[in-house]
């Protein structure tokens, strides 16, 4: 004996599981678009916000994240090692600075020459013109408003402050791009 062939089950059992997956008319094909087209609206949203504030958004968020943990610490009295580098060859870094009260108390470069606290002190245009954390956050802040080609701050996860902000200022030419680095930072008593 053979095998019947295979039956094709009865139309109304079919239409019902077609209707039960969404794929017939009767089992709410309105909502199905309004679905879709919410969806569709929603990324559309999402391309025009990227397009409309690229990294500058994330950007201050983190910034203030971090400025707020920084705040938080309390931290009024610190020293710490700042290091400019890049195109412009920055001499005698990195630059050891006391800070008290958003004050720089003194600041010495590599060769132990005290620094006078001068907008740029000696070491070119693109250094905010006070070596405190406070400084920086204020500088890294005014370059995610600038938007440059390319910006990369990194924090210090235990206290916050700005770690090492990288800067390439223009697309081209090349080699415009510095670095400010801040190492061995240590809080001192008030």
């Amino acid at each position: 004996m053979t095998d019947p062939e295979p039956r094709e089950p009865p139309k109304a059992a079919k239409s019902e599981k077609l209707a039960v997956a969404g794929l017939v008319s009767g089992a709410k094909p309105v909502l199905v678009w309004l679905v879709l087209i919410a969806a569709a609206a929603i990324v559309a949203l999402i391309l025009l916000y990227n397009a409309l504030f690229p990294q500058t958004h994330w950007q201050n968020r983190e910034l203030d994240r971090n400025l707020a943990k920084w705040t938080k610490q309390g931290i009024t009295h610190y020293r710490m090692s700042v290091d400019v580098g890049g195109y412009g060859n920055f001499a005698n870094m990195p630059l050891r600075v006391e800070v008290q009260n958003d004050d720089v108390v003194w600041a010495v470069d590599a060769q132990g020459r005290k620094v006078t606290t001068g907008d740029g002190l000696g070491v070119g245009p693109y250094f905010p013109s006070k070596l405190t954390i406070t400084g920086l956050f204020s500088f890294s802040h005014e370059l995610i408003l600038r938007k440059p080609a390319m910006l990369l701050i990194s924090y210090d996860p235990a206290l916050g402050y700005p770690q090492s902000i990288y800067i390439d200022p223009w697309h081209e030419p090349c080699c415009q791009d510095y670095a400010i680095g801040v190492e061995d930072f240590k809080i001192l008593s008030p």
